[in-house]
């Protein structure tokens, strides 16, 4: 899905990869109508147990390449349905699929950081000319060309939403052969459990991103749109925390970003500050009440 392509047309295919995630599972190719995008969909399938990892990797990348920036053919305005329709595929694959999740989370939680980036606002800094188009130039182009127009606090809410879901628990239901019979299992139903494991080895890199776009010298996501983030970045932390991926004996977070970029380049003080008021935060939150 190219990044240039208008708004109703990535609105268009995103809404295809929405429904495949749910219930469409076979593959063929679509060109969208009005474009030169041609784009590998799902069809003909009632169930998305017949999904291989594949698929799974496609359709994220596919939701990912809708946020890259977009510079040319910039809407007047905001429009939020590209990141509800994005945030909507990535739960559902989640939640039906997350035996396929496992083995693509690099790409997940490399769609999970570029959301950040889309709810960053130019600070005064950087003035009204060059500096402040190089921030506007980041976004998507269904995001608008005003400082205002950056996703506000009701989007932020819905990433925690959907960051919050890759820490939960899942059933998935097994499905049948072509000829009607059920595929070889030792039961019906398959407890996955969760992706802690897995997403501690990950995780860091999603607040690594956060971080970075907070403390951005030209740029920050408001405080309102943080507060409704957290939490999902608290349940970061945990799945961070409880897959042994902590410094256990040092501060909350210490030495877990690093490997991540954190603190690399002359913006590492005001990455460093964010980073730990994020984890005292998480912390604060987490033994609250307790001892």
């Amino acid at each position: 899905m190219a990044a240039g392509l208008k708004t109703e047309v990535k609105v268009q295919a995103l809404r295809i990869l929405e429904s495949i995630s749910e219930r469409k599972v076979s593959l063929r190719t679509l060109v969208l109508p009005q474009s030169d995008c041609v784009l590998t969909v799902l069809v003909n399938h009632e169930k998305p147990v017949g999904l291989s990892e594949q698929d799974a990797s496609e359709i994220v990348l596919g939701s990912f390449a809708a946020l890259l920036p977009a510079s040319i053919g910039r809407d007047p305005q905001t429009h939020t349905e590209p990141l509800t329709l994005v945030l909507s595929i990535c739960s559902s694959l989640v939640r039906h699929r997350r035996d396929l999740i496992v083995n693509i989370l690099p790409h997940l939680m490399k769609l999970y950081s570029r959301v950040f980036t889309l709810f960053v606002r130019p600070r005064a800094i950087a003035g009204s000319g060059k500096l402040r188009s190089i921030v506007i130039n980041r976004r998507p182009n269904w995001l608008g060309p005003l400082d205002e127009d950056c996703l506000d606090v009701n989007s932020a809410a819905a990433v925690a939403r959907s960051i919050s879901t890759l820490t939960g628990r899942t059933t998935i239901r097994r499905g049948k052969n072509d000829d009607g019979s059920k595929l070889r299992s030792s039961g019906m139903e398959r407890d996955l459990g969760s992706l802690v494991g897995q997403l501690s080895k990950h995780a860091p890199g999603v607040l690594v991103a956060y971080t970075k776009a907070v403390a951005d010298p030209l740029a920050g996501i408001p405080v309102g749109a943080r507060r409704e983030m957290e939490p999902g970045l608290f349940a970061l932390c945990e799945a961070i925390t409880a897959g042994g991926k902590a410094q256990y004996g040092k501060g909350p977070g210490e030495g877990v970003g690093e490997a991540f970029g954190l603190g690399e380049g002359d913006n590492s003080d005001a990455e460093y500050e964010v980073w730990v008021d994020l984890w005292q935060r998480w912390s604060k939150k987490r033994y609250a009440g307790q001892g």
